[in-house]
């Protein structure tokens, strides 16, 4: 926040305000800027004209702007104005901020900017600090009490992971990760650390040391000790919609719990122990819908993994390209906890992607080792029927002899009622030879030679979405058998409530009919009852479960129960996030059939928190995501809490008596906003600046202090002769101890008051404009806070007779 301020040319008696005052503006509870306004009686009275203009043109329609002109004149627009123009405007002084609530058609219609560049970093702290770091613990403990395996307490896993960023915004970060089991002879391990080096606008990222990368459609992507350059789109420009094709395969370094959604429905529940993992080596993954791996490891991380044989084909803009370009020493295959590398076992990957036009892209890939190689080429083809792309890539192994793969796809979208709710239809065919194989494969692996599908989906009504899906498989004869198949999957809303089905047929090794039905029903802003039934085992799973919140003091979790042929299963989960810590709690009743003796009780108790460091500040919080800021508050606020971010929710996070506010869920390279108000200031205490608009680097972190020294207001009356108040007259404010002090700006109200605002303890002369001019003294004293009262000042003003 600013300072009470004199408009140039602005009569405090003709606006009718007592204050002229800098203030934070906000839309949609994000601060847009600052706007300069008259305060009357804790009201609006009205806006500075040039602080509105400097805001306005980003976020409202040119038109309600023209309108707003031209109904309006001066260097201000008063409330009744705006009132007239359909705008809801208020003044909200418990957080000092003016709120806009502008209707659908006064806002600006926002449209992504797909050309290249960086977004506007103008008044946008980028992170100014040399060294930032933080680093995370998750405690795990968990119970059992099982007929069929060991009860008792489970070994205790903690797990630390961290970031320290050098240099600021332009520097390097290093992440590292470690992890502890009571039950292992070596308890403490290792996990995956690297360097990383941003160069965000040319959207590069290098990176050295335990590396992942990204790989094209046929490629492998074991883990590397290596170095690492790729143009990564997505992580250093969110702002822009560029994609890249995924792989499908997966690698669980730890043993971890699996669970296993086709179309939103969980499928399955497993237990897997470290290992590379291949969609098709899952049997649910021979249906014909998009797949979903969610991965929750014995310390409490979790990772989500997509699949879809139905990959979107990616279009580049004429002169943008992708590469991926990496080196280094592959993993070992005995997939252990512990990291290590065969150092006689080099590889290479990396692929190339061009917008040749901005309907043709084409693209190389190639990786390989001592024993393989593996080479390929694709493009993408738009076209007013539809885009058409296509792959090839052929692999030469010294065990396993040459092998072939590719793929052609048609995508196309088409209004075929004239609706205006297109269809879609979808061509894939994917081809597989016996002998291909990709980087990190001990073997070829591939089940099917040819895979033919085909999917025509469209919106049924306002309502209502629907697709039919046909698959063919052409199995390897060693490896499986044909495959035919069919799905029918439609999705329709009654007013709240959401209803799934979908039915497949597939005639394989046997004839499979697979029925899902699946229910939902938002309950409030934040709750969700959902159940879901297949009919392959008679699965029936109901489930209430609250959406988490990320601030303090929120509490949600899920109770649920299911029923199969296997047995029963009751299950539930609680996860409270507090300022410092989350703790988190899950309990699960396994019953074997439905009247048989063998029960299991699993529980899972963790505990999560964080620490982070910036500009010698030190905070705890809960765990720091990607990137942080700390909001520490000055001595003179030490009787009252900052809540940092807040909304009507509740705060992100609150700096009190056991230290600073820890915001731990920044994302890193999108400008976002940092608000900060006192809960329960001193009287008249000055805030001072209460927001910050922040880009944070990759694992990067800021620090800021709410209040200041400077944080005491003054008000004081100047009278004259008959002690009659000296009206409507500027006055400036200096520093009379020798300090450095930009000189402030006053003026009287009519009744003759004064206000002073941003002051520090010291000495003080203010000198008004009267004829002659006038000069007052005072002194703010070491042990003042807040308001503080002057008095009456007597000055001579000139006689006119």
């Amino acid at each position: 926040m600013c300072l009470f301020a004199l408009l140039p040319g602005l009569s405090l008696a003709q606006a009718g305000a007592d204050y002229v005052i800098d203030m934070p503006a906000s839309i949609d509870e994000q601060v847009i800027g600052d706007l300069t306004v008259g305060i009357a009686d804790n009201a609006l009275v009205f806006v500075q004209r040039t602080s509105w203009n400097d805001i306005a043109v980003e976020h409202f329609q040119g038109e309600f702007l023209r309108r707003l002109e031209s109904a309006s004149s001066g260097d201000r627009i008063s409330m009744a104005e705006f009132a007239r123009a359909g705008l809801d405007m208020e003044f909200d002084p418990r957080r000092l901020l003016v709120i806009l609530r502008p209707t659908q058609e006064q806002r600006v219609v926002k449209r992504l900017n797909l050309a290249p560049g960086m977004p506007d970093l103008t008044n946008v702290d980028r992170g100014r600090h040399p060294l930032t770091a933080y680093v995370n613990l998750r405690a795990v403990e968990d119970y059992v009490d099982s007929d069929l395996e060991p009860s008792g307490r489970q070994p205790l896993t903690l797990s630390l992971d961290g970031g320290v960023r050098a240099f600021g915004a332009d520097g390097t970060a290093l992440e590292w990760s470690a992890f502890y089991d009571e039950e292992d002879e070596r308890r403490w391990k290792r996990g995956e650390t690297r360097l990383v080096h941003d160069d965000v606008e040319r959207a590069i990222r290098y990176s050295a040391g335990d590396i992942f990368y990204q790989s094209a459609e046929f490629q492998g992507a074991p883990s590397l000790l290596g170095f690492s350059v790729e143009r990564q789109f997505s992580a250093l420009q969110p702002f822009r919609v560029v994609t890249s094709t995924g792989q499908q395969t997966f690698t669980i370094t730890r043993p971890s719990r699996v669970e296993v959604y086709v179309n939103d429905v969980l499928q399955s529940i497993q237990r897997l122990s470290p290992g590379r993992y291949n969609v098709s080596d899952f049997a649910f993954t021979d249906g014909l819908n998009d797949v979903r791996v969610v991965v929750e490891d014995d310390a409490g991380r979790r990772q989500t993994f997509n699949y879809s044989l139905f990959l979107d084909a990616i279009l580049l803009d004429e002169g943008i390209s992708e590469f991926s370009v990496n080196a280094g020493y592959q993993r070992a295959d005995d997939f252990s906890e512990t990291i290590e590398y065969d150092h006689d076992a080099p590889a290479w990957s990396g692929y190339y992607r061009q917008g040749i036009t901005p309907d043709l892209t084409l693209g190389a890939n190639y990786q390989g080792d001592q024993t393989l190689d593996v080479g390929g080429v694709e493009a993408v083809l738009g076209t007013r029927t539809g885009i058409f792309s296509g792959s090839f890539n052929a692999s030469q192994a010294e065990e396993h002899g040459s092998g072939r793969a590719g793929t052609l796809r048609w995508n196309y979208e088409f209004d075929l009622f004239g609706t205006r709710r297109p269809q879609e239809l979808s061509l894939a065919s994917i081809y597989s030879s016996e002998n291909f194989q990709s980087l990190g494969q001990d073997e070829p692996s591939a089940t099917f030679r040819w895979q033919n599908l085909i999917r025509l989906s469209s919106q049924l009504g306002d309502t209502a979405y629907g697709s039919i899906t046909a698959r063919q498989g052409v199995a390897h004869s060693s490896r499986g058998a044909d495959e035919t198949g069919v799905g029918l999957s439609i999705s329709k809303r009654f007013g709240r409530l959401t209803t799934s089905i979908r039915a497949e047929y597939i005639d394989g090794e046997a004839e499979e009919t697979d029925l899902f039905l699946s229910v939902s029903l938002p309950l409030g802003s934040s709750q969700t009852w959902r159940s879901s039934y297949t009919d392959t085992d008679n699965r029936l799973r109901t489930e209430w479960s609250t959406m988490p919140r990320n601030v303090v003091g929120d509490l949600s979790g899920s109770i649920g129960v299911e029923t199969a042929d296997q047995g029963s299963r009751l299950l539930g989960d609680v996860t409270y996030r507090g300022n410092r810590f989350i703790a988190r709690a899950r309990h699960d009743y396994l019953q074997e059939g439905l009247f048989e003796d063998n029960t299991g009780q699993f529980t899972r108790v963790q505990f999560e928190t964080g620490i982070a460091t910036a500009e010698g500040k030190l905070a705890m919080g809960r765990p720091v995501s990607n990137a942080f800021a700390i909001v520490d508050r000055h001595e003179s606020l030490s009787r009252t809490r900052i809540l940092v971010n807040e909304t009507s929710d509740g705060p992100v996070a609150i700096a009190d008596g056991f230290g600073p506010a820890l915001v731990p869920g920044l994302e890193s390279y999108r400008i976002q906003n940092l608000l900060w108000r006192a809960e329960a200031p001193p009287v008249g205490y000055d805030m001072g600046d209460v927001h910050e608009r922040i880009f944070p680097a990759y694992r990067g972190g800021f620090s800021y202090q709410a209040g200041s020294a400077a944080s005491i207001i003054a008000m004081g009356r100047l009278l004259g002769a008959d002690d009659a108040p000296v009206s409507l007259i500027a006055g400036t404010l200096h520093a009379a101890d020798g300090r450095t002090f930009e000189p402030l700006s006053t003026f009287t109200n009519r009744k003759g008051r004064f206000v002073l605002q941003g002051l520090e303890p010291g000495d003080y002369e203010a000198r008004f404009n009267t004829e002659p001019l006038s000069t007052i003294h005072f002194s703010v004293s070491s042990d003042a806070s807040g308001y503080i009262e002057l008095g009456n000042f007597l000055v001579m003003e000139k006689d006119d007779a």
